[in-house]
């Protein structure tokens, strides 16, 4: 199981019009202070990682200018929208 959370990629959702980021404006299941460890990693990085160690973890949000600025979700949020300081990832092939 270990290897498989090495081995998980997450992608950028971006709106089809014009490729800005999208953030989920659905409720998260969890927010979540960053991974400890790779302090020198970008904190996006280290927020995906965090949703690699939670087994339910298949979508998150990072939103830049929270105190706890990593959002997991453990189900597929359906509402979706353009926030200058928030992205939204999720593993391919979620549906």
């Amino acid at each position: 199981m270990g290897i498989e959370a090495h081995q998980q990629r997450m992608k950028l959702m971006t709106r089809s019009s014009d490729g800005a980021a999208l953030c989920a404006m659905d409720p998260p299941t969890l927010s979540v202070r960053m991974y400890e460890r790779m302090p020198g990693a970008p904190e996006v990085v280290r927020c995906g990682m965090m949703c690699t160690r939670d087994v339910g973890c298949k979508h998150y949000n990072y939103r830049s200018t929270e105190s706890n600025p990593c959002q997991l979700y453990r189900y597929r949020p359906t509402n979706f929208d353009v926030s200058p300081d928030c992205q939204h990832y999720e593993e391919p092939g979620q549906l």
